[in-house]
């Protein structure tokens, strides 16, 4: 090796830009970092090997180019393809001979710029986005179809922090995670933000690279999935809801088949009998026939009420409709003296209690309906000559209404499933009153349509207290 060669070989390493020193038998004597992460291998691995075992482009013939300096031309010009890097870049390559104090040439330096022309064609175009970060995480590059994506334009990222575009931190550390184990990740979904904030779903590629320094970087792509996403939990919605409505319509099938059916099949027979042995029945046994008729058919007109409440709450046949009531009092009485027979029969007192010149907006119709089933419930699970309190109180959140009985109680484990969708909890009342579990679903979804909620506590042998609010404007 000549002297100039040598000399240039101890400091090429550290040169800037993309450069790479050839000798007269187009044999790497040396490159610096940047070649050498273009191609992402160690720069030492270079020193020996030919060009063309061991370059970007194994289409590029470097030699023509080279020729011409022999002839004296300055510098010589050449096209090349790096296909190691994502996207594939062009480059355009200026090469110089290095000439030794005789004149004559010992090799040759040659740098890479890449080509305006190709980078816009290739890297401007792609709908995916190309991205590239530091070892911090740090935005090196990101191709401009960013913008399409995010509303950023590729000169806004630059230098910003990758994680700060996550719409969840959960989905950044999981990312990091998987890179840090695996080294890669591969058609991985993570939910980003764009300009506005505005959640976007992306399906993420992307591996580690360390450069012959030892520094690592990331590079990916990114590919937006945010309308197919959108569509798949529009999908995963409108399944749940016939799944539902299944449910409701199998529930339906039964509360029809069984619990509707059998008040009014008994007190079929027990007219028959009646009927049959008119002449040798007592009246005192006729009288104890038609009690339990009454009952019976009772039962099954409540039963028939709250089957066509739901039905139409289902079917959004109820038009909410909220106005103002000046006087809460005389609502909640009204409400009241509709069931206060029920409560006679049984023995039990109804008292009411409402703050003085309270007044309310909301669906009257539907303020009636909760209060008369959480009345109704009531009554049924409080034993004969035990009290009852409805309460209306003005709250922060708005009115809270409270039905307290002396009942028998609801044990813990069923009193925390009581609201819940997915179970349905019914029981026979003190008197064997029977019920559907519909009453307290109704409940739920009107003070719901309110924007308020609805809680029970109890404590078995002491009684239950059902309680729910209703919003009010300020």
């Amino acid at each position: 090796m000549t002297n100039k060669l040598h000399a240039i070989e101890e400091v090429f390493y550290f040169i800037p830009g993309t450069a790479f020193l050839l000798d007269r038998n187009y044999t790497y004597v040396a490159v610096n970092a940047q070649y050498a992460d273009l191609l992402n291998q160690p720069a030492a691995l270079f020193k020996g090997q030919s060009f063309q075992s061991l370059s970007p482009a194994t289409t590029l013939n470097l030699k023509p180019f080279l020729d011409d300096l022999l002839q004296g031309t300055a510098e010589s010009r050449f096209e090349m393809l790096a296909d190691s890097v994502t996207p594939a870049l062009e480059y355009s390559g200026t090469a110089k001979a290095v000439l030794e104090d005789d004149g004559s040439i010992s090799g040759y330096i040659c740098a890479l710029t890449p080509s305006d022309k190709k980078y816009k064609r290739i890297f401007e175009n792609v709908q995916d986005v190309f991205y590239s970060t530091d070892s911090k995480g740090y935005i090196v590059e990101v191709s401009p179809s960013i913008k399409q994506y995010s509303g950023y334009t590729r000169e806004e990222l630059i230098g910003k922090n990758a994680g700060d575009f996550y719409y969840y931190d959960d989905d950044r550390l999981e990312t990091v995670k998987r890179l840090m184990d695996e080294h890669s990740v591969v058609d991985y979904e993570v939910r980003l933000k764009n300009r506005n904030n505005q959640l976007k779903y992306a399906s993420l590629n992307a591996r580690l690279v360390t450069n012959s320094r030892g520094e690592t970087r990331t590079e990916g792509t990114l590919r937006d999935v945010t309308a197919r996403k959108f569509q798949e939990n529009a999908l995963k919605a409108l399944i749940a809801e016939l799944q539902e409505s299944n449910e409701q319509k199998n529930k339906l099938l039964s509360i029809i088949g069984h619990d509707l059916r059998n008040p009014i099949s008994g007190s079929l027979q027990l007219l028959e009998l009646t009927l049959e042995d008119y002449e040798s029945t007592t009246p005192e046994e006729i009288h104890v026939y038609l009690t339990k008729m009454k009952q019976e058919l009772s039962n099954a007109n409540e039963l028939l009420e709250e089957l066509l409440t739901w039905a139409k709450a289902q079917f959004n046949a109820f038009a909410f409709n909220p106005v103002r009531t000046a006087d809460l009092y005389i609502l909640m009485q009204h409400c009241i003296e509709r069931i206060r027979p029920m409560a006679i029969n049984k023995g039990v007192e109804i008292h009411l209690d409402v703050e003085h010149a309270l007044s309310i907006t909301a669906d009257t119709g539907m303020l009636e309906t909760i209060i008369r089933n959480l009345v109704s419930n009531a009554i049924k699970f409080t034993v004969k000559g035990g009290d009852i309190l409805l309460r209306a109180v003005k709250v922060d959140s708005g009115i809270q209404f409270s039905v307290i009985d002396s009942g028998q109680g609801i044990p813990e484990n069923i009193a925390e499933q009581l609201f819940s969708r997915n179970v349905n909890y019914t029981t026979y009342g003190t008197s064997g009153e029977k019920g559907t579990g519909l009453g307290l679903r109704i409940c739920q979804e009107f003070v719901a349509k309110h924007g308020g909620t609805i809680w029970v506590e109890s404590t078995v042998g002491e009684g239950s207290t059902f309680a729910f609010t209703i919003p009010q404007a300020e």
